[in-house]
Protein backbone atom coordinates (compact mmCIF):
# COMPACT_ATOMS: atom_id res chain seq x y z
CA UNK A 1 0.00 0.00 0.00
CA UNK A 2 2.74 2.63 1.04
CA UNK A 3 4.59 1.68 -2.10
CA UNK A 4 1.85 2.25 -4.97
CA UNK A 5 1.12 5.14 -2.63
CA UNK A 6 4.64 6.51 -3.85
CA UNK A 7 4.68 5.20 -7.36
CA UNK A 8 1.31 7.47 -7.70
CA UNK A 9 2.96 10.56 -6.06
CA UNK A 10 5.98 10.35 -8.16
CA UNK A 11 4.73 9.46 -11.45
CA UNK A 12 1.81 12.17 -10.69
CA UNK A 13 4.98 14.80 -9.71
CA UNK A 14 6.67 13.85 -13.06
CA UNK A 15 3.42 14.03 -15.39
CA UNK A 16 2.86 17.46 -13.70
CA UNK A 17 6.54 18.12 -14.32
CA UNK A 18 6.25 17.56 -18.08
CA UNK A 19 2.63 18.63 -18.22
CA UNK A 20 4.42 22.58 -17.07
CA UNK A 21 7.78 22.28 -19.51
CA UNK A 22 5.73 21.60 -22.54
CA UNK A 23 3.33 24.46 -21.85
CA UNK A 24 6.22 26.70 -21.02
CA UNK A 25 7.84 25.68 -24.61
CA UNK A 26 4.73 26.26 -26.22
CA UNK A 27 4.18 29.69 -24.59
CA UNK A 28 8.08 30.57 -25.95
CA UNK A 29 7.18 29.00 -29.14
CA UNK A 30 4.28 31.16 -29.48
CA UNK A 31 6.26 34.47 -28.45
CA UNK A 32 9.27 34.87 -29.98
CA UNK A 33 9.23 32.37 -32.94
CA UNK A 34 5.96 33.95 -34.29
CA UNK A 35 6.89 37.32 -33.90
CA UNK A 36 10.33 36.61 -35.85
CA UNK A 37 7.63 35.14 -38.93
CA UNK A 38 6.04 38.74 -39.28
CA UNK A 39 7.34 40.49 -41.86
CA UNK A 40 9.08 43.90 -40.67
CA UNK A 41 6.65 47.39 -42.47
CA UNK A 42 8.10 48.15 -45.86
CA UNK A 43 10.75 51.10 -45.12
CA UNK A 44 9.78 54.46 -47.27
CA UNK A 45 12.76 55.36 -49.66
CA UNK A 46 13.83 58.98 -50.59
CA UNK A 47 12.95 58.10 -54.27
CA UNK A 48 9.20 57.36 -52.76
CA UNK A 49 9.01 60.23 -50.31
CA UNK A 50 9.38 62.31 -53.16
CA UNK A 51 6.77 60.69 -55.75
CA UNK A 52 4.29 61.53 -52.64
CA UNK A 53 5.59 64.90 -52.64
CA UNK A 54 5.04 65.62 -56.35
CA UNK A 55 1.22 65.65 -56.32
CA UNK A 56 0.95 68.10 -53.89
CA UNK A 57 3.63 70.33 -55.82
CA UNK A 58 1.98 70.14 -59.23
CA UNK A 59 -1.48 71.22 -57.70
CA UNK A 60 -0.83 75.00 -56.97
CA UNK A 61 -3.95 75.63 -55.73
CA UNK A 62 -3.76 73.77 -53.05
CA UNK A 63 -0.33 75.21 -51.64
CA UNK A 64 -1.28 78.76 -50.56
CA UNK A 65 3.09 79.65 -51.04
CA UNK A 66 3.90 79.87 -54.70
CA UNK A 67 7.40 80.40 -54.17
CA UNK A 68 7.54 77.05 -52.05
CA UNK A 69 6.38 74.77 -54.87
CA UNK A 70 9.36 76.63 -57.25
CA UNK A 71 11.49 75.62 -54.88
CA UNK A 72 10.91 71.79 -54.46
CA UNK A 73 10.36 71.89 -57.73
CA UNK A 74 14.34 72.87 -58.20
CA UNK A 75 14.87 70.19 -55.75
CA UNK A 76 13.24 67.66 -57.77
CA UNK A 77 15.09 67.69 -60.68
CA UNK A 78 18.48 65.90 -60.71
CA UNK A 79 21.69 67.63 -60.98
CA UNK A 80 23.39 65.53 -64.22
CA UNK A 81 26.89 64.10 -63.55
CA UNK A 82 29.61 66.27 -65.65
CA UNK A 83 31.32 63.36 -68.22
CA UNK A 84 34.97 63.04 -68.21
CA UNK A 85 36.80 64.60 -71.02
CA UNK A 86 37.92 61.87 -72.52
CA UNK A 87 34.81 59.80 -72.38
CA UNK A 88 33.38 63.07 -73.86
CA UNK A 89 35.63 63.09 -76.45
CA UNK A 90 35.42 59.28 -77.40
CA UNK A 91 31.46 60.36 -77.07
CA UNK A 92 31.72 62.76 -79.79
CA UNK A 93 34.07 61.13 -81.98
CA UNK A 94 33.60 57.46 -81.91
CA UNK A 95 29.90 56.63 -83.72
CA UNK A 96 29.80 53.64 -81.79
CA UNK A 97 29.90 55.19 -78.38
CA UNK A 98 26.78 56.39 -77.59
CA UNK A 99 24.36 57.58 -74.73
CA UNK A 100 21.45 54.91 -73.92
CA UNK A 101 18.99 54.20 -71.20
CA UNK A 102 18.12 51.14 -69.49
CA UNK A 103 15.13 49.49 -70.60
CA UNK A 104 14.85 45.96 -68.85
CA UNK A 105 11.90 47.08 -65.94
CA UNK A 106 13.75 45.41 -62.68
CA UNK A 107 17.67 46.94 -63.63
CA UNK A 108 20.33 45.63 -64.83
CA UNK A 109 23.33 43.43 -63.32
CA UNK A 110 26.38 44.87 -63.88
CA UNK A 111 29.34 42.23 -64.55
CA UNK A 112 33.18 42.49 -64.36
CA UNK A 113 33.23 40.20 -67.99
CA UNK A 114 31.08 39.78 -70.73
CA UNK A 115 29.76 36.40 -68.92
CA UNK A 116 27.30 35.24 -66.99
CA UNK A 117 29.38 33.58 -64.57
CA UNK A 118 31.32 36.62 -63.94
CA UNK A 119 31.25 38.20 -60.60
CA UNK A 120 28.42 40.85 -60.32
CA UNK A 121 30.02 44.66 -59.39
CA UNK A 122 27.02 46.41 -58.45
CA UNK A 123 23.15 47.08 -60.40
CA UNK A 124 21.82 50.23 -62.23
CA UNK A 125 17.95 50.81 -62.12
CA UNK A 126 15.27 50.75 -64.91
CA UNK A 127 15.39 54.48 -66.60
CA UNK A 128 18.91 54.96 -66.19
CA UNK A 129 20.73 56.92 -68.52
CA UNK A 130 24.00 55.36 -69.77
CA UNK A 131 27.02 55.52 -72.42
CA UNK A 132 27.41 52.15 -74.47
CA UNK A 133 31.14 51.83 -75.09
CA UNK A 134 31.45 48.60 -76.68
CA UNK A 135 29.76 45.65 -77.74
CA UNK A 136 31.19 42.44 -77.06
CA UNK A 137 32.51 39.97 -79.67
CA UNK A 138 29.44 37.51 -79.92
CA UNK A 139 27.06 40.84 -79.75
CA UNK A 140 25.54 39.35 -76.60
CA UNK A 141 26.63 41.89 -73.82
CA UNK A 142 28.01 45.37 -73.82
CA UNK A 143 30.16 47.30 -72.18
CA UNK A 144 28.58 50.73 -70.49
CA UNK A 145 29.68 53.54 -68.49
CA UNK A 146 27.31 54.10 -65.38
CA UNK A 147 26.87 58.23 -65.46
CA UNK A 148 25.95 58.16 -61.49
CA UNK A 149 28.94 56.13 -60.03
CA UNK A 150 31.49 56.09 -62.75
CA UNK A 151 31.81 52.87 -63.48
CA UNK A 152 32.44 50.70 -66.13
CA UNK A 153 30.93 47.12 -65.95
CA UNK A 154 29.60 44.41 -68.88
CA UNK A 155 25.70 44.04 -69.00
CA UNK A 156 23.08 41.68 -71.65
CA UNK A 157 22.60 43.08 -75.22
CA UNK A 158 19.39 44.29 -75.79
CA UNK A 159 18.14 45.96 -72.41
CA UNK A 160 19.74 49.83 -73.61
CA UNK A 161 17.98 51.99 -75.93
CA UNK A 162 19.81 54.89 -77.88
CA UNK A 163 18.88 58.19 -76.58
CA UNK A 164 17.85 60.84 -79.53
CA UNK A 165 20.63 63.31 -79.99
CA UNK A 166 19.66 66.67 -78.93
Amino acid sequence: MILSRLVQYLLGFILGISLLAVSGAAAAYLLFFNRLSVSPPKPTFAEEKEKQQSPQAANPESSPNPTATSSSDTLEKPKKPKLDPALQKKLEQDPGVYKARVTWPEGLVLRGAPSSQASRIGGIANNQEVILLEDSADQNWQKIHVLETNQKAWVRAGNVEKLKEN
